[in-house]
């Protein structure tokens, strides 16, 4: 059995055994004295690790300083520390088939190497060091400048790094600080070990594995959500979103719609597909976003659409902001306007919805504005401008909105009554196709006129109130006094 003590992280040859140690080869030759002639070994084959595991950094090797001469060296770094058990195997260059093999039993101990006489801490071993980060290390992009610092606990300082075995990625070099970088020009997996001696000649090892893969991506890809969409509730929009790779590059990407507001649950049928569909669990106003991530993670983009989900029966038009307004708030200052006499007024009528659900919304408060102007309408019960309606008003229980207005175009705004987000009709035309033309009210009825003379002839009546509004007709004039003397009473006066 031989043995030889290692240090981690220390080049050194050990041959196996000369003279039955696996101390340093002092001669080109070593010699059994129980074999009694010279030993020649050769690489036919090569030696190998029978049995048993090598220190890892450590393999046998045969290497001849003269025709005549040969030795068996254990050469290497040891990479870790430990004790370990293993039998070489060789093969004698005078033999043939397993006679001419040449077993040799080792133990190998691996140690951190002695503190010198200047460190701290002499006498004694080298502190554990550990390096950082750990492996796998981030993964570098062919044509993509990489760069990745390596670190150190334990040791002290200053520390210099160095590439022990394997080989970095094509492109990229190990500066003695630790600076891994450079642009990796090759695609594939690299696997080195990296060695650390601090200042008083301590060591650490550590093996690293570093993936080239497909290039970053210098940019996000570019995304299009689609124009904004106004629907009745229940409904169902129809999404086309677009999506081109641009700054991905070869990366790809991908797509995924989301909700970003609005009052309820949307439901999406496929939601990384660019085109869709979206349900929505209550009317109001959504909005929605189309995001494009590149598939390596690093670059995103984002567009978005509104979705109007309208609680009524009649298409939904959203006004131009800011009359009147579509959401929370009161609603803008308002300046009643003087009714027209003579005008062609035309019936509205629409329930005021909840968002939620479409149900009707009891005791809604309703503004009805002209169109894009912070001015209340003048409104009617009916086809009458003698019965005028309140602006704002309340619907009733059922959630029903109805009045009358002149020929005209208006803004109709919702809310109350459990409205959550204020919503409403915008630009509504109303038109009395039959043009009927409203009058003012009928006048009131004139006083009764005073009692004439008696005369036999009768007095004339009294003319009817003229007028626009109807003005009481004046009081009609008492007759002459008839021939009899009897008298007979004049005609009320009349009045329209």
């Amino acid at each position: 059995m031989a043995a030889h003590t290692s240090y981690l992280g220390r080049y050194e040859n050990v041959d196996a055994p000369n003279a039955g140690s696996c101390g340093s080869a002092t001669t080109t030759q070593f010699h059994l004295a129980t074999w009694g002639p010279i030993i020649i070994l050769d690489n036919n084959p090569p030696p190998f690790i029978l049995s048993g595991t090598a220190p890892p950094g450590c393999t046998p090797l045969v290497c001849s300083s003269n025709p005549e001469a040969t030795r068996l060296w254990m050469v290497g770094t040891p990479l870790a520390t430990g004790v370990y058990t293993y039998t070489v195997r060789a093969h004698l260059s005078s033999g043939g088939g397993d006679a001419g093999n040449f077993d040799v039993a080792c133990v190998q101990t691996i140690e951190r190497p002695p503190l010198p006489p200047n460190a701290p801490g002499f006498p004694g071993m080298c502190p554990l060091i550990t390096i950082s980060p750990a492996s796998p290390l981030p993964n570098a992009h062919q044509g993509i400048p990489y760069s990745q610092a390596l670190g150190a606990s334990g040791g002290f300082v200053p520390y210099a790094f160095d590439v022990l075995s394997g080989a970095l990625p094509a492109g990229l070099t190990l500066t003695s600080a630790g600076l891994l970088s450079g642009t990796p020009t090759t695609l594939g997996v690299s696997t080195f070990v990296v060695r650390l001696i601090d200042l008083y000649g301590c060591t650490a090892i550590t093996s690293y594995t570093l993936t080239t893969a497909l290039p970053l991506s210098t940019g996000p890809p570019c995304v299009q959500a689609g124009a904004d969409q106004i629907l009745l509730f229940p409904a169902v929009a129809l999404l086309a979103g677009a999506a081109q790779t641009c700054g991905c590059n070869t990366a790809g990407f991908t797509t995924l719609w989301s909700k970003i507001s609005g009052p309820g649950t949307v439901t999406f049928a496929a939601a990384t597909a660019l085109a869709t569909a979206a349900a929505f669990s209550r009317a109001g106003v959504y909005v929605l976003r189309l995001t494009g991530t590149c598939t390596d993670g690093a670059q995103s983009a984002y567009d978005e659409l509104t979705v109007t989900v309208g609680g009524v029966t009649t298409p939904v038009v959203v006004p131009n902001p800011p009359y009147p307004p579509t959401m929370g708030g009161p609603p803008p200052p308002t300046t009643p306007i003087t009714p027209t006499v003579g005008t062609s007024m035309e019936r509205f009528l629409a329930f005021s919805r909840l968002d939620n659900e479409g149900d009707p919304a009891p005791h809604a408060t309703v503004h009805v504005y002209l169109t894009g102007l912070p001015t209340l309408a003048n409104l009617y019960a009916s086809n009458d401008l003698g019965d005028p309606l309140s602006n704002p008003f309340t619907t009733g229980l059922d959630g029903l909105a109805e009045f009358y207005a002149p020929n005209a175009r208006y803004d109709v705004r919702f809310s109350g009554g459990g409205i959550v987000i204020p919503w409403a009709l915008g630009d509504v035309l109303l038109d009395d196709p039959n043009d009927r033309v409203v009058t003012g009210p009928t006048g009131p009825t004139g006083p009764t006129g005073a009692s004439g003379a008696a005369s036999t002839v009768a007095g004339p009546t009294g003319p009817s109130g003229g007028g626009p509004t109807g003005p009481t007709g004046p009081p009609g004039v008492a007759g002459p006094t008839g021939p009899t003397g009897a008298s007979t009473a004049a005609p009320t006066a009349a009045s329209v």
